[in-house]
């Protein structure tokens, strides 16, 4: 056992080391070109709480083998059958242990899912910002060929200085939005690039990507969550332990008359006990659980046809002062502006629905 526990301890140590120590190995020169899937195999490769979780499962595997051990001994020893101890150690011991490296991997399982639930949302994130940056450094690239024009006409004497300068200063409002929005993308990347356990440093292109639109079967919702928390590990788990827990119970009558007088015999009982009711406990809990998560859904797709609306809004408005333009009534910057407008609500719309598409893609897989 002092083994396993030094190893743990070097363990945590190498899990507090920077992303970049595991990322070296993987980097490749100049850049990464992914796509989505090619990010989950290397967050799965690289990511620390992986490979920390991977080692757990290793040790306690190597425990298991230590309780079959100590069970061929304890079955050694019982041939007479006279000791309880011996026959919980040889019958009872090693299921519960198997039980804790089924845990294990349940926890693998379940973080490599929300770790990839987490890489899609944060690469998904990264592309609409891409988007956003594209949109408004074209926008101040026509900004740009715009006073260039303007100085040409002041200097014919067709424009004042005047113009160049509230140009100007419009311009500056919109290189703001875009250092604003670099600096967000930034953030974003390395977010990412820690989630797949890439170095910092090492230059990433996502390819794009479309997300199929998803819905959930309303129809048999219902049915849906009664199956999915019968079939959730913790209620698995639970059942296997009151099953086991019953065994020891029956094991200690037959190896104990007077039982019934024995304080061992009512605290098994009393543990019993605790175990139904944590049973009933976690069913409710986790119907709850999927209920709030469904009802959050609800709140993700009404976002949708909110930013729908804005967007509709948006192309109105838009289409509204090009119409006012062409007839010199507003200028070229509240047009420019417009245009800014409406297409960072084109993007907020897309990222509603990715929003929402992940969630319930989420949500369907714990009903599966």
């Amino acid at each position: 056992m002092k083994r396993y526990i030094i190893i743990l301890i070097a363990l945590s140590m190498i899990f507090s080391l920077p992303a970049s120590v595991f990322a070296e190995e993987n980097a490749a020169p100049g850049y990464i070109k992914l796509n989505l899937e090619q990010s989950y195999k290397l967050m799965e490769t690289n990511n620390l709480e992986i490979k920390l979780l991977d080692k757990k499962i290793e040790i306690k595997e190597k425990q298991f083998e230590d309780v079959l051990d100590a069970a061929d001994e304890a079955r050694r020893l019982n041939k007479s059958n006279t000791s309880f101890q011996h026959k919980r150690t040889e019958v009872i011991t090693p299921k519960l242990e198997w039980l804790e490296v089924e845990a294990l991997k349940n926890d693998r399982s379940d973080k490599l899912d929300s770790l990839k639930s987490a890489v899609k949302k944060q690469y998904v994130n990264v592309l609409l910002l891409q988007e956003d940056v594209a949109y408004i450094t074209d926008d101040i690239s026509v900004m740009d060929k715009r006073l260039q024009e303007v100085q040409l006409r002041i200097k014919l004497g067709q424009a004042k200085d005047s113009e160049y300068k509230t140009l100007y200063s419009q311009k500056l409002s919109v290189q703001n939005q875009l250092n604003l929005l670099n600096v967000q993308l930034e953030s974003a990347m390395i977010n990412l690039k820690m989630l797949l356990g890439v170095d910092f440093a090492q230059q990433v292109t996502l390819e794009k990507i479309t997300l199929p639109y998803q819905v959930v079967n309303r129809e048999t919702l219902k049915s849906d969550m009664i199956k999915s928390i019968d079939n959730s590990f913790i209620i698995y788990k639970l059942n296997k332990e009151i099953t086991l827990k019953n065994d020891e119970i029956e094991m200690y009558k037959d190896y104990n008359r007077d039982y019934k007088y024995s304080p061992d015999y009512k605290d098994l009982s009393i543990e019993l006990s605790e175990m139904e009711a944590e049973l009933n406990y976690e069913k409710l809990n986790t119907e709850a659980d999927l209920w709030i998560e469904y009802y959050n859904l609800m709140v993700l797709e009404d976002d949708i046809k909110l930013q729908e609306v804005n967007l509709e809004i948006e192309k109105i408005n838009y289409e509204s002062i090009v119409t006012k333009a062409k007839l010199g009534m507003v200028d070229s910057v509240t047009e420019m502006n417009a245009k800014i407008s409406y297409n960072r609500q084109q993007t907020t719309r897309q990222r509603a629905m990715y929003d929402y598409i992940i969630a319930v893609e989420q949500f369907n897989d714990k009903l599966k």
